[in-house]
């Protein structure tokens, strides 16, 4: 075709196209592979360049040395991150977290001081680690007095880190941040309290929760401002689940316990405060799990995934999928700022992980041409922070 009858075709097609209501978004669900001989994927993260991290089980009990840890770099076919035979000592791992220079953190099982893997019944699932490309796999160094146990939750696009440690058996979690200048303690007085931290963002805030006696107390951290409680409104039990580069964080609380209808929502130092809400004014009915910076929240509740946006309120996910034959059950662990999904799910009864991926509504020929712009439509979406009221 020449240019000029392409020219032509084009503005036909401007020209007799009829206007549609906008229809709600739909994704694209993709399978990510196994790795011969597993057979359970999970991916925890993706960062904004779509690539995914997560693990896949090679047995059938939840000891993480059956976990090895991959990455589906823009792919659906997975690369491990190590093998034990290159990496002494080294032998599981589960990766949480991805960051957008490609830097990976988690938790991986290692050998104990007496040569035997860990961990056994009982024990806990091992140390925090850092992985790149160029450096490979290195473990997270913790304090004498709290080397039982360390996970990292999160990586922000700095390098600093953000996860817990033990010191034994019966010590409750401490919330800290690695960064090249050492580790933090970030809630003073933790030895006597359950405190664990849940994500980190560019500017190095921090979100999680403390508590006793069961109950779960929403908390932030900043490293100049220090730790602040999450006001919890009226409910009892509250946990922070993320927070987004503009240092807005999103936590929840009740669903279910006590009677407690639940509730979720937004918050910033400055007492910002709102509550997710539906098109007609109800509260969301599902617990969160992540969101990212345009404010799309993502979560599970009532034996299905939902994702919330201010424009759409909830949906559940697997109605939104265009390609959803084989698929049940999706789990869903985290949201980039292209709005892509991932997580896990049933593929033809076997666990895989997946990536969803935002698609345009069909119908419009002319959005052949213009594909590209379903991202842009994607980030337009106004976060909550804009229209806020001051509580």
């Amino acid at each position: 075709m020449s240019l000029r009858s392409w020219i032509v075709a084009v503005l036909l097609a401007f020209a007799t196209y009829t206007p549609l209501e906008a229809g709600p978004l739909r994704y694209r669900i993709e399978a990510l592979e196994l790795l011969p001989g597993s057979f359970r994927g999970v991916a925890t993260d993706i960062n904004d360049l779509g690539q995914v991290v997560g693990y896949v089980d090679v047995a059938g009990n939840s000891n993480i040395a059956n976990s090895r840890p991959v990455i589906w770099d823009r792919s659906t076919e997975p690369t491990l991150l190590w093998d034990e035979g290159f990496v002494p000592g080294f032998h599981g791992g589960r990766p949480k977290s991805i960051n957008n220079h490609g830097e990976i953190v988690g938790q991986a099982q290692i050998d104990s001081y007496t040569g035997t893997p860990l961990p056994t019944p009982g024990v806990p699932s091992g140390i925090a680690f850092r992985w790149d490309a160029e450096q490979g796999l290195a473990p997270l160094a913790s304090p004498a007095e709290h080397q039982w146990f360390s996970e990292a939750v999160a990586i922000n696009d700095r390098g600093q880190v953000a996860g817990n440690v033990s010191g034994n058996l019966d010590d409750a979690p401490h919330a800290v941040v690695w960064s090249p200048d050492g580790w933090v303690n970030l809630v003073p007085g933790c030895q006597e309290i359950y405190c664990r931290a849940r994500d980190i963002n560019d500017a190095g805030q921090v979100v999680g929760d403390v508590g006793t006696q069961g109950y779960d107390h929403a908390f932030f951290w900043d490293p100049v401002l220090g730790q602040l409680p999450i006001h919890p409104g009226t409910l009892a039990a509250t946990t922070a689940w993320a927070i987004n580069n503009d240092g807005v964080a999103l936590a929840a609380g009740g669903f279910g316990s006590n009677g407690d209808p639940g509730g979720t929502y937004f918050w910033d130092p400055e007492s910002f405060r709102e509550y997710l809400l539906e098109p007609d004014g109800s509260p969301i009915k599902f617990p969160p799990t992540y969101m990212n910076d345009a404010g799309v929240v993502i979560g599970i509740g009532d034996q299905s995934a939902y994702v919330w946006s201010v424009d759409e309120g909830s949906r559940v996910l697997e109605d939104a999928i265009v390609n959803s034959a084989g698929w049940d059950r999706l789990l869903v662990k985290s949201i980039n700022n292209r709005g892509q999904i991932v997580g896990s799910a049933l593929y033809h009864n076997q666990r895989h992980g997946f990536v969803l991926t935002p698609v345009p509504e069909p119908g419009a020929a002319w959005l052949a041409i213009g594909a590209g712009c379903s991202t842009v439509a994607w980030l337009r979406i106004p976060f909550l922070r804009k229209r806020r009221q001051r509580v």
